[in-house]
């Protein structure tokens, strides 16, 4: 049997959907990515969400409109994809790399309160390793003294070592981008508290975590907000459709040059969100989670559009500048000027990008979005009957499931007990290979990367859990539309193999 590692799951209302697109003469962004970015906003809680052709563009547009300079730092874990941190570098600004935790894979922020500290202050600068080798040596003397100095600052707001920030010459750390690995969602009211401390922006890779909740015990559902408001707000947001798209537009208008400069520097949005202790609630990943929400429609992820993403946010000042700059900068797009309502003049407001999703796409994505639900429910079944064949295979580590989480199950990510094995992860792959079975790794870690090594000076030893937990990881087939008789094949494959090769 042959068993691939995604298959997927597309119905006759997408292919009915790009064949009527085809067929309307309007194949660029038009209505249907006007009715995706409205039901998408709904479907997340979000009262804006701006449509792109790839999970990259959105985090990319997302720290551009936070006003990310050159220079400035921003937190990231290692264990994620090569997205997450290029697009900081897109702008010359510097990746703090963050270990992982153990189980969940999902960043460590204990080890990003290190990574603010003195010790790691010469990492947050670009240069090669020899010379920072050296200036590690030079810096020695003084660390000591500097961690004293930033103490006293603290409460100054200017990003210290106990509020979060560095010394003249190394990097001002503005944002973190947490990764919600494998679509089960880390603690957001962490992530928020941890951002609020340091005086942080939070852009989330949600790429994973499409449909994903988490239960907020410090959310009433009145402070929530989003769900009650959220797109079914005041016209400004997606559900606006063309109106709220001008109302965008003319925002857009205003936000070239510097003027921007206003969005990066006010506090977190999700910072002063009110709370209380009350009720527990489930809260969407894109339901006031981060300034901004990534979520990625790559060909296998959870919902798929070929290619595709989707940036939400709270904030119509960040809605309308990523939708700016996600198509050349431009005052209004073509389906504004040749849709009849709008001139067929424009205005290049700022040097933007060729970000945009096509209605081709998006005649996909509405109707993988109808089905996102029920096909996280399969998948959730998929990783359910995995965790009970391979229970008591004692060479095995499953993933956890999350006693607080509703799980997107983008990933089923094993870990092997090496010291009960004879043989490497590498090897363990080739011989489910041999035996049909489509598989992979995520990821290895940025760390362990030439550019990121050469570049920042980055060391395995800086990130213990992630430098060690990846060597063990291999992601199995997980995906709606699976079969039994495939589930049954790999858990007797992986069964087959740890049996052969025990120790």
């Amino acid at each position: 049997m042959q068993v691939p590692f995604f298959r997927p799951q597309l119905g006759e209302q997408e292919i009915d959907e790009v064949v009527a697109t085809l067929r309307s003469g309007w194949l660029t962004s038009g209505a249907r990515v006007k009715r995706f970015e409205r039901e998408f906003a709904e479907a997340v809680g979000a009262p804006h969400a701006v449509a792109l052709n790839s999970c990259t563009a959105a985090l990319h547009l997302a720290v551009e409109a936070l006003g990310l300079k050159p220079g400035q730092g921003v937190l990231l874990p290692t264990m994620t994809f090569a997205a997450t941190a290029e697009v900081v570098r897109y702008l010359g600004a510097v990746p703090i790399l963050v270990d992982c935790d153990p189980i969940s894979l999902n960043m460590n922020l204990d080890d990003a309160a290190r990574k603010l500290s003195a010790d790691y202050a010469d990492y947050t600068e670009t240069g090669s390793r020899k010379q920072k080798a050296e200036g590690r040596r030079q810096k020695a003397e003084g660390r000591k003294q500097r961690a004293e100095g930033r103490g006293q600052k603290a409460e100054g707001g200017g990003r210290t070592a106990d509020g979060g920030g560095k010394e003249a010459g190394a990097a001002e750390v503005v944002g973190i981008m947490p990764v919600h690995v494998g679509g089960m969602m880390m603690d957001v009211a962490a992530v928020k508290e941890f951002a609020t401390k340091h005086s942080l922006w939070v852009v989330e890779d949600a790429a994973h975590a499409f449909p994903a909740a988490w239960k907020n015990c410090e959310l009433r559902i009145a402070d929530c907000g989003l769900a009650a408001q959220g797109a079914k707000g005041d016209g400004q947001g997606a559900k606006g459709d063309e109106q709220g798209a001008k109302v965008e537009g003319e925002r857009a208008k205003g936000m070239g040059g510097q003027q921007r400069q206003g969005i990066g520097a006010r506090k977190s949005a999700i910072s002063n969100q009110q709370s209380a202790i009350s009720n527990p609630v489930w809260q969407r990943c894109g339901e006031g989670t981060a300034d901004v929400s990534c979520f990625s429609f790559y060909a296998n992820k959870t919902i798929t559009t070929g290619e595709g993403g989707m940036a939400a946010t709270g904030d119509a000042d960040l809605a309308a500048r990523m939708r700016l700059m996600s198509l050349h900068g431009l005052s209004q797009d073509a389906w504004e000027r040749y849709s009849g309502g709008s001139s067929w003049d424009y205005r290049i407001v700022a040097p933007g990008f060729k970000y945009n999703l096509t209605d081709i796409a998006a005649a996909i994505g509405i109707h993988q979005l109808a089905r996102a639900e029920e096909m996280r429910q399969e998948r959730e079944g998929v990783a359910r009957s995995y965790l009970e064949a391979l229970a008591d295979c004692e060479q095995i580590e499953l993933p956890p499931k999350g006693a607080s989480v509703i799980h997107a199950w983008h990933l089923f990510a094993i870990k092997l007990r090496l010291e009960r094995l004879t043989i490497s992860r590498d090897q363990f792959i080739e011989e489910l290979k041999k035996a049909g079975v489509g598989c992979s790794v995520h990821w290895r870690p940025l760390h362990l990367h030439p550019y990121y090594q050469e570049t920042f000076g980055w060391r395995p030893e800086d990130f213990p859990v992630a430098t060690k937990v990846w060597e063990r990881l291999i992601s199995l087939p997980i995906f709606p539309g699976m079969i039994s008789e495939e589930i049954e094949y790999v858990a007797e494959m992986m069964r087959g193999i740890c049996e052969a090769h025990r120790r």
